[in-house]
């Protein structure tokens, strides 16, 4: 079982595409001050990503989005649909977290898993799947919770962490607090999914090339 996808995209010319690729990652920021705060990510950022990506201006799924970015951290990542009545204890368990789905990650095998029941509503796993590629896309996998909490006590609202040896899509670091990292995994959700559904219509895509 898996999440389907819109069938068909319309594409900008290739050469306008690559021009602005080439420049957000030339221009992503790299290290940067561990106590630093920032807000939280906006339209116009997540379609910057997007274009980094390849998936700015064109329809895509869940698992088109997924293949994307584990192809630019260099990682495998898969989307596993485990049936409720096969494996009733993956449901309990997820419920006792009180979570909806969950994400793994493996250094040693460069994968990361993500894992959902097929219990779930079409739209609630949609949105499950694409709430954990936004931890995966943050960086927020990487976060040292003991060192996160000690910084929260001592940084202002919404402060970051830098984790060293990362790999992330985000140029921001990502947040120290949990229900932060929770908010934005949820904001990008919602962005994968409408930018995902209206392709070359987004607005956000059509300003993005606006000066080209």
């Amino acid at each position: 079982m898996g999440v389907e996808s819109p069938p068909s995209f319309r594409g900008l010319l290739p050469i306008k595409l690559e021009q602005v690729r080439r420049w957000l990652n030339s221009s992503r920021i790299a290290g940067g001050d561990p106590t630093a705060s920032r807000g939280f990510l906006t339209p116009e950022e997540f379609q910057q990503e997007l274009v980094v990506l390849g998936l700015s201006d064109r329809q895509f799924g869940s698992k088109e989005y997924a293949s994307a970015l584990g192809k630019h951290l260099g990682l495998s990542v898969s989307i596993d649909i485990v049936p409720d009545a096969t494996h009733p204890l993956l449901s309990r368990e997820l419920a006792r977290k009180g979570v909806t789905g969950e994400i793994r990650y493996r250094a040693d095998l460069a994968r990361a898993q993500i894992i959902v029941p097929g219990s779930l509503p079409p739209l609630a796993l949609i949105f499950t799947v694409l709430h954990e590629l936004g931890h995966l896309a943050a960086g927020d996998l990487f976060v040292d919770t003991c060192q996160a909490s000690l910084l929260c006590l001592e940084s202002p609202a919404f402060p970051t962490l830098e984790v060293p040896n990362e790999r992330r899509l985000a140029q921001r670091a990502p947040f120290a607090q949990p229900v932060d990292r929770e908010h934005e995994a949820d904001l990008r959700a919602g962005y994968a999914f409408v930018a995902g559904c209206l392709g070359s219509e987004n607005p956000y895509a059509q300003r993005m090339y606006d000066i080209l």
